[in-house]
């Protein structure tokens, strides 16, 4: 289990983007709602690129925990709601040899309209600099 929890770890650190100064802490105090088998974690990481901290969700198949392999990784966006979903859609599709395994880490909104919003793109009343482009550094 400890192999786990810091792979997972370490995945969610990759997230934080490539500036320094991220921290990635173990949310002890989370729940992770709906998870299959609830092997789900929840991590909070420090973003300098953001300039806040953030919830991070991460699931592992049941696999993860007895093998030593890559898995593919799954990027779940509004994580708050759609995290459950997609770590059960993926399981069973795993089970049904459609997909291969894979880690699902769900990112849950703070700030939706801040952080999906382009710059230049007002949206129901957004300013035009808006987030969006600091969001997606954090992929690149």
């Amino acid at each position: 289990m400890p192999r786990r929890l810091l792979s997972m770890a370490l995945i969610a650190a990759a997230l934080a983007g490539p500036a320094a100064g991220q921290e990635l802490v173990p949310d002890a105090g989370a729940t992770v709602r709906d998870c299959v088998g609830g092997g789900g974690a929840a991590f909070r990481i420090t973003s300098s690129v953001l300039g806040e901290t953030r919830p991070v969700l991460v699931a592992a198949p049941p696999s993860h925990a007895d093998t030593v392999r890559a898995y593919p990784v799954l990027l779940v966006l509004d994580g708050e709601a759609l995290f459950p979903s997609a770590v059960a859609v993926t399981t069973a599709l795993a089970a049904a040899g459609q997909v291969p395994e894979m880690l699902v880490v769900g990112l849950p909104n703070t700030n939706r309209l801040r952080d999906l919003t382009p710059p230049g793109l007002s949206v129901s009343g957004s300013s035009r600099n808006e987030g969006g482009a600091r969001f997606l550094a954090l992929t690149t």
